[in-house]
């Protein structure tokens, strides 16, 4: 008798390795094409351009200089410095620990749901549904994202720790808990917000999974999620800081009133919930909504968003509190990307896939849950046709993932895509045009490139005027082409649609100084000294040097503001300038022939 219960745990087991295994290939299947992609968007700042990623002393800097990197998740970027020193600049790499990463992410998320007591079919096609919806690709694909299935394993690992502390189904004291299983989803918690701050809502999901299961929350629930709420809190706080400060999220842009940004909130929740339904046309970036408070139809997203959740509370006794659960964990772990705190991106658009990437859990596991539920009520023959269907929805949103995964190839690709789907999408516009011009500097002869890059960056100002981006590069041609009046009007425009010019012009330390804006002050400056205008080149060429790092990126500028000082007879001006760019970078071969011929005409 005791034979037969083995027999089956030993074949039970076997299906789930089976499964387990199946979920992996799945996922390398499905995202394929990513293993022989390239770099596309914000990846050269992240990896190929990324300084901290050459040293030790890189290393050091990517954990305790907040501002060294993009942003700060020096968990990510610390797995960014280990691949560099395996694999250098070869995307392969990069590429496939990224796939890697989130294959277990989807075997954790199985294995998660199996603790919450579903069943190992619901739990493994749960699973399959997060491995392979298309929704996911602009996370996986895309390297910079690395912060999103990194962040994703640490915050799975993080919730089966705390279930082996706490098991929802059980309701013991804190006495009787297992505290080194706390200790151990604390640490991982920390990992998964050094990773990326979103994670920071796993508290508030703790606490909405011990009411799914048990209907009440005890204080002791509530004290033991304390810490990990004021971890998430501090964290959440230090990111808007970063964003805000360091990566640029303030200005017109993102000058919203409170019931503006209900407005952003209540359509960027359906818009989200809308693309799990039906992931058609997916776009690396969406068009920005206008938003009007007066236009009373765009109340209905965020008082019918509300309006389902109240529904779903008073019918809580009748339907159970699952469908209430899913609802709230989609709409809470969203809340950082849903409009009430600033991120660059809104910039561009209010809404992106990869934001979306842990929060469509609750709504694919619920309609995973649903659609389980009608099938067990059906006969058997039905039911093997429902299970067929199932399983061909599957297939084709891995089929809907490997075609999305190709528009990932390499940028020009992705920025391609991005203005079939988007033709407004100004960032579009400019970053293919910095690409055909790249193409056109490597083949000279063909203009074809050349005038096409324009016409991209006059597109971007014909939908943005203020955009800097698209004026600097524009003043840039006008000059190559010995327009130096007009390319000075583009500059000035640069500098002027930059809310912090005045006040880094008052000397304001906190003014925000992005490269757009020191890329203008250089190009005004090599404009006017090359109209012979010294004393206006020399003034906006110390200030692009006052402002620029001192780091080797930046030496051209204290070049070219050494010549000047040299036109105006200020040698020893100059040669300081020079001995300063051959200290930041001592293998400029610029500034030490500029220094050889000064020295030569004007021997200290």
């Amino acid at each position: 008798m005791t034979e037969i219960p083995k027999a089956k745990g030993r074949l039970d087991n076997r299906m789930r390795a089976i499964g387990t295994a199946a979920l992996f290939v799945m996922t390398l299947l499905a995202y394929a094409p990513a293993m022989s992609a390239g770099f596309i968007w914000d990846d050269d700042d992240y990896i190929t351009q990324n300084l901290t990623l050459r040293s030790l002393d890189g290393l050091r800097r990517i954990w305790f200089e907040p501002g060294a990197v993009p942003q700060y998740y020096p968990l990510v970027h610390t797995t960014f410095w280990l691949e560099h020193h395996i694999w250098d600049d070869n995307p392969a790499g990069y590429h496939i620990v990224n796939i890697i990463l989130h294959a277990v992410s989807a075997i954790l998320l199985c294995i998660v749901l199996r603790r919450l007591d579903f069943s190992w079919p619901l739990a493994w096609v749960a699973a399959a549904v997060f491995a392979l919806h298309p929704v996911h690709v602009e996370s996986v694909a895309w390297i910079t994202e690395r912060k999103n299935v990194l962040s994703s394993t640490f915050y799975f690992l993080s919730l089966l720790a705390y279930l082996r502390f706490a098991p929802p189904d059980e309701d013991n004291s804190l006495l009787e808990r297992r505290w080194r299983f706390y200790c151990l989803s604390a640490l991982l918690f920390l990992a998964a917000l050094l990773s990326k701050t979103v994670a920071c809502s796993l508290p508030a999901a703790i606490l909405l999974l011990v009411w799914w299961k048990r209907g009440r929350l005890r204080r002791t629930d509530v004290a033991a999620t304390l810490p990990m709420f004021i971890m998430g809190i501090a964290f959440g706080m230090f990111t808007a800081m970063m964003e805000r400060n360091h990566v640029g999220a303030q200005g017109a842009d993102w000058d919203f009133s409170l019931i503006d940004r209900c407005l952003i909130a209540g359509r960027n929740v359906w818009f989200y919930a809308g693309k799990i339904i039906w992931p058609v046309k997916l776009a690396f970036i969406y068009p920005r909504w206008e938003i009007d408070a007066h236009q009373w139809w765009q109340c209905f997203y965020p008082i019918s968003a509300v309006a389902l959740v109240i529904v779903l509370w008073v019918l809580r006794r009748r339907i159970g509190r699952g469908p209430l659960v899913a609802v709230l964990f989609f709409g809470g772990t969203l809340f950082p990307a849903l409009g009430f705190i600033n991120v660059y991106p809104f910039r561009f658009s209010f809404v992106a896939d990869h934001f979306q990437h842990l929060a469509s859990i609750g709504l694919t596991t619920l309609a995973v849950v649903l659609g389980g539920a009608a099938i067990a009520t059906l006969g058997s023959r039905r039911r093997v046709i429902a299970t067929a269907v199932a399983s061909i929805l599957l297939i084709a949103m891995g089929f809907l993932t490997w075609r999305q995964t190709l528009v990932y190839q390499d940028a020009q690709r992705v920025w391609e895509d991005t203005l079939i789907k988007n033709p407004d999408a100004f960032i579009a516009h400019q970053n293919l045009g910095n690409i055909l011009l790249t193409q056109w500097k490597r083949e000279p002869v063909n203009q074809k490139l050349r005038s096409q890059a324009i016409e991209h960056f006059q597109s971007a100002l014909r939908i943005k005027p203020d955009f800097a981006p698209a004026l600097n590069i524009i003043g840039v041609e006008l000059a190559r082409d010995g327009h130096d009046a007009d390319a000075i009007e583009y500059f000035r425009r640069a500098l002027d649609s930059n809310p912090q010019y005045v006040r880094a012009l008052r000397g304001d330390p906190t003014a925000l100084i992005d490269r757009d804006f020191v890329d203008a002050l250089y190009n005004l400056g090599t404009a006017h000294g090359r109209l012979g205008q010294y004393d206006q080149a020399i003034q906006y060429l110390s200030m692009a040097v006052a402002l620029s790092k001192p780091t080797p990126e930046f030496v051209h500028t204290r070049i070219d503001l050494a010549i000047a000082l040299k036109r105006q007879h200020r040698i020893e001006e100059a040669r300081a300038v020079l001995q300063k760019a051959l200290e930041i970078d001592p293998a400029n071969e610029r500034a030490r022939l500029n220094l050889q011929h000064l020295s030569d005409d004007h021997p200290p």
